[in-house]
């Protein structure tokens, strides 16, 4: 049994690919394995919860350029490494993999870069200076990780060039068929859904002007299902009453995780308006958020890109258009409109694909089977080191976040969409079956602030809840289990360090168990290490913050 963290300058789980595939990757890893994770903190998720039988660390990014938000990131991972004992370090992107590699040796790590999960993946960031900071970082990675782990066969040959040589194994993404095997649709009118990102550089516009002709030959919709970048709301609202779809398009924003297979399922066609070129990128993916479509058994349409045909071949699993030619993407949706026989022969030959080839499952046994050599000759550990019992959140295995809430390419531009105590309201009205009756002015659409979801709806806790104790210490909270620590330091009188973390607990003053925090007191953060973490307080800043690489 190997003691593995799981890293990189994400947030996990999460409404976009990595928040998605990297919770498969802990569910193979803990079974056979004891598993951390240390990612970045968004918007109201926990610092410290049980995951998936892993123990996740999430470290607070300041408000500040996305360089500082880096450092601060690396720091804390300098110090978790320093702080407790593992044989393997699992990252998937340069930022996370430069200090991981600093303290490989001193510290008799064994490193897995997960390409598959990471940036390289993913579009370029347009940061060009960022960009070519990171792509020196995954240099460096590629040829000193002891394995690297290749989304797709053009991906393994192409980072076997690059000086991973033989280290290279194949471990693609894939989804959980089981949850979006559906069958039904709704009635009514024809659905035209795209599920993922709403934003600039996703095919949304080219759909738009795609549904001009679409809607006037047919009484089909559009849904557009997932959370909106705020930059991009005027614009979409803009097109919209432009082409005078105000009655057409449905846009309800980020929608509960449990409800994106129900809404692809009601779909009579499902698109893809946007995917990366091999040619381009040979480490690039697919959108995954196709194999979620086939999985629905839902007819799709695609752009007629490398990536796109390593999953789909074009009048055999889907349909395929001239990548941003919304006239060639128009006829295609109206071919498919006019022939459900043909819909129906796609949809089963592509739920067919996707269940031969590309599940979860299948991705946990690649996983196991690449990491069988690298931990073979490990020996049996146990943990015996202190555990603390606080305020763990537990997660509902099941309410998992899907790649088609949000684009799973090129997110590396922008933060997230910080999550929000209330459920996400419709954005553009649209008639019913799909949303009230819209306002008399096509022009004057309501738009509401779009919402992601919440990663956690626990409040986080105060310092007064966390108690240290050795092990088998009666408590009624979850016991964390706390690694063995390098160094001689032992533990500070009432205080629980772990490498970045230090909660903070008093000597006398418990509250009891059940007893309700003082709504007057302010509440202090689990990290008491967050200065020294994020370094001394900087002078006000009056300009715009850079905007952060989504690592996801």
């Amino acid at each position: 049994m190997a003691r593995i963290l799981v890293t990189g300058f994400c947030a996990v789980p999460g409404p976009h690919r990595v928040g998605v595939q990297i919770p498969h990757v802990l569910r193979a890893l803990s079974g056979r394995h004891q598993v951390e994770v240390l990612t970045i903190r968004r918007g109201e998720q926990a610092y410290v919860e049980q995951y998936r039988r892993t123990r996740m660390l999430r470290v607070p990014v300041p408000e500040a350029p996305v360089t500082k938000q880096i450092d601060a990131f690396r720091r804390a991972l300098r110090r978790q490494l320093e702080g407790a004992e593992y044989d393997v370090v699992h990252f998937r992107d340069g930022w996370a993999g430069v200090p991981v590699m600093e303290l490989r040796d001193r510290l008799k790590l064994r490193t897995v870069f997960d390409v598959a999960r990471g940036p390289m993946a993913q579009a370029p960031i347009p940061d060009e200076a960022l960009q070519a900071a990171l792509a020196r970082d995954e240099q460096a990675c590629l040829a000193a990780a002891d394995l690297v782990l290749a989304p797709t066969e053009p991906a393994a040959r192409y980072l076997s060039s690059r000086g991973a040589g033989d280290r290279v194994r194949l471990v693609p993404p894939g989804v959980d068929v089981d949850r979006f095997d559906w069958d039904h649709a709704r009635p009514g009118p024809a659905r035209i859904v795209y599920a993922g990102m709403i934003r600039r550089g996703r095919g949304i516009r080219a759909l738009l002007r795609a549904m001009v002709e679409v809607v006037t030959r047919t009484d089909a919709h559009l849904a557009l299902i997932g959370p909106v970048d705020p930059g991009f709301v005027d614009v979409l609202r803009r097109d919209i009453a432009k082409y005078g779809l105000s009655q057409r398009v449905w846009v309800p924003g980020a929608v509960d995780n449990e409800r994106v297979p129900e809404e692809l399922a009601a779909a009579t066609i499902c698109v893809a308006p946007m995917a990366l070129e091999l040619a381009r990128q040979p480490t690039a993916l697919y959108p995954t958020k196709l194999l979620e479509y086939m999985a629905c058994r839902r007819v799709l349409v695609a752009p007629r890109c490398g990536t796109v045909r390593l999953v789909v071949d074009d009048g055999q699993h889907g349909v395929l258009f001239e990548p941003g030619d919304p006239t060639d993407l128009a006829a295609q949706i109206l071919r498919l409109l006019a022939d459900p026989a043909l819909r129906d022969r796609l949809a089963r030959a592509a739920y067919d694909r996707v269940r031969a080839g590309y599940t979860a499952a299948a991705t946990r046994r690649e996983l196991l089977a690449a990491y069988e050599p690298l931990v073979a000759d490990l020996p049996e550990t146990t943990d015996t080191g202190p555990r603390v019992f606080g305020p763990l959140h537990e997660r509902d295995e099941t309410a998992e976040v899907t790649d088609s809430q949000l684009e799973p390419v090129d997110d590396d531009a922008r933060p997230p969409v910080r999550s929000a105590d209330t459920d996400a309201e419709s954005l553009f009205a649209a008639p019913a079956p799909f949303a009230p009756e819209a306002a008399d002015d096509p022009t004057n659409v309501e738009v509401s602030m779009p919402l992601a979801e919440r990663t956690d709806e626990s409040p986080v806790a105060g310092a007064s809840e966390w108690v240290v104790a050795p092990p088998g210490t009666a408590s009624g909270a979850v016991p964390i289990d706390i690694p063995r620590t390098r160094t001689a330091t032992a533990l500070r009188e009432n205080r629980f360090v772990a490498g970045e973390l230090e909660v903070p607990s008093p000597a006398s003053e418990r509250v009891p168990q059940g007893a309700a925090p003082d709504e007057d007191e302010p509440v202090i953060g689990m990290f008491a290490a967050a200065a020294p973490l994020l370094g001394d307080d900087a002078p006000d800043d009056t300009g715009e913050a850079a905007p952060a690489p989504d690592p996801e």
